[in-house]
């Protein structure tokens, strides 16, 4: 090889070498600066997260936290098991889109020496890691800052990042400084307390105001139009997870995305 081709490889690689670091530099400014944009999520979690939190704050002896998806949110009455305990009880549930991970996180920020855990875990937590989900990584871009990604392992925030989809990621930068049109943390408590105070909770189900004062979401409804056309086909809403799945192939108009959370 003649020498100035040699050099002129050698300045390749070194613009190579110094090129990469510095895309990948302005890659996590980017990443970093998008965190908590305002895009297309589920953010009334956060509301609810901010009142079930104070409210597990306020308690200050032992007391009894449940954890899972709406599968306890809506069936589970706090209240009743702290009539039979004795105990506090505080219904920490949401959503069971969200990762185990992020329901043990919430248990670490809360949980104190002498609490009782109990996790009616959906049957998808025994089979799915949902930190590879979209739905998961973009709610947490979106207002998980707080209750998750700052407190994961350094290697579990590489990881988180790896699975990052890019277009979310240019979604963020492009809302970047967007308002967010949800109440800020102290607004939705108080809103939490006003609603109490009246005794009379909205029929708004995904709404941090229709939360009971142990952070449940109980009402005596009737069965949905989609649970009655169900129930009359004869198509399972609980057993089997395999069942499930396939009675959502089929019927997929019909169950309106159910299939998606199990």
């Amino acid at each position: 090889m003649k020498p100035h081709k040699s050099r002129h490889a050698l300045r390749y690689l070194i613009a190579t070498f110094l090129l990469i670091p510095c895309l990948g530099a302005i890659y996590l400014s980017a990443y970093i600066s998008q965190i908590g944009s305002y895009v297309k999520a589920e953010w009334w979690l956060k509301n609810v997260y901010d009142y079930k939190g104070y409210f597990a704050d306020s308690i200050q002896q032992p007391k009894i936290i449940i954890i899972a998806g709406s599968n306890a949110l809506f069936s589970v009455n706090s209240a009743v098991i702290e009539d039979i305990t004795n105990i506090k009880t505080v219904n920490l549930a949401s959503h069971a889109a969200l990762d185990l991970s992020f329901h043990y996180n919430m248990a670490l920020k809360y949980a104190k020496r002498g609490d009782i855990l109990v996790l009616p875990l959906e049957f998808g937590y025994y089979t799915t890691d949902r930190r590879r989900e979209e739905w998961f990584i973009n709610n947490m871009l979106a207002w998980g800052w707080d209750d998750y990604l700052q407190r994961l392992s350094i290697a579990d925030l590489v990881y988180f990042v790896y699975r990052t989809p890019k277009i979310r990621v240019l979604q963020g930068v492009i809302n970047h400084g967007e308002p967010i049109p949800i109440p800020p943390k102290d607004r939705a408590i108080t809103e939490v307390l006003e609603s109490l105070d009246r005794n009379d909770p909205k029929m708004e189900i995904y709404s941090h105001v229709v939360l009971n004062r142990r952070g449940d979401i109980n009402f005596s409804v009737k069965p949905t139009d989609n649970m009655l056309k169900m129930h009359k086909k004869g198509i399972p809403y609980f057993g089997n997870p395999s069942s499930i799945r396939k009675c959502t192939a089929k019927h997929k108009d019909m169950l309106g995305g159910y299939e998606k959370e199990i």
